[in-house]
């Protein structure tokens, strides 16, 4: 399921005001299915809000990938996700957006195409 899916934004401010302006974003985040993968790329309150929901035991992904760019809150939303208890993947710092987190998804799931039977991908 995707959260906002508007090929349209393509900054980090666009993909805020999408979240925050439309309550339907917020209600589907904690509507997500148990064991989904979320991919973050812009938004650093959508990874916030995440992270919020984790700890309100609203949200049970098995894995996050969390790559919100900029400079004041996604530093702070990136460790939020790293004391999560959930596990991630992530940038430090300011670094990050949808092509990088576009890129981790992606490498992930041709590695579970090339090794689907890994020992690693058994919990």
């Amino acid at each position: 399921d995707t959260l906002i899916n508007d090929p349209h934004i393509s900054t980090a401010a666009e993909a805020e005001r999408e979240f925050w302006h439309h309550q339907q974003w917020q209600e589907k985040l904690e509507q997500l299915s148990p064991g989904c993968i979320l991919v973050v790329g812009y938004a650093p309150s959508v990874l916030m809000s995440a992270c919020a929901a984790i700890e309100q035991k609203q949200l049970q992904p098995a894995l996050i990938i969390g790559m919100p760019i900029g400079f004041s809150h996604a530093p702070a939303a990136k460790r939020r996700l790293m004391r999560s208890g959930v596990p991630f993947i992530t940038t430090e710092g300011t670094l990050g957006g949808g092509l990088l987190a576009a890129v981790a998804l992606n490498a992930l799931v041709e590695s579970l195409i090339e090794k689907p039977d890994c020992h690693c991908y058994f919990g």
